[in-house]
């Protein structure tokens, strides 16, 4: 079933121009990398959705989390169950109405805004990235 939630993250962001690598779909932006990775939990088979943000001439990324907080504060716990009949349709959904477009508006003068700083406040930030986006002590 692994292979068949993979397949289905991959049948949706490969025509995107996503590059995947293992679990990880990555695109590139001006000045940063956006990635989702698909991360099974270790207590179950739900899998999850972490976001990551590298900024280009970094080797690891310089922001991360997970994506369910970034989306909505309600949406908190979106995962994707093996056993799920409705797997593919909450996949499609959970890409297409709050992945993608999140992905999409994400951008260094994003990242700088109010809105931006709100996001940065709830993950992991690099000092680079906190220098780069403006952000105070977060590291």
């Amino acid at each position: 079933m692994v292979d068949r939630i993979v397949s289905l993250f991959a049948e949706r962001l490969s025509p995107l121009r996503y590059r995947r690598k293992g679990k990880r779909w990555s695109i590139t932006k001006a000045d940063l990398i956006v990635s989702l990775q698909l991360l099974k939990s270790r207590f179950g088979t739900e899998y999850f959705v972490d976001i990551e943000l590298t900024l280009i001439g970094s080797q690891k990324p310089d922001v991360s989390t997970r994506i369910d907080y970034w989306i909505d504060v309600d949406k908190v716990g979106i995962s994707f169950k093996e056993a799920d009949p409705f797997v593919e349709s909450k996949i499609s959904d959970f890409l297409h109405i709050h992945a993608i477009p999140l992905v999409e508006k994400l951008d260094s003068d994003y990242l700088r805004s109010a809105e931006g700083h709100k996001l940065l406040e709830i993950g992991y930030v690099t000092e680079a990235a906190s220098n780069f986006f403006r952000v105070d002590d977060r590291a």
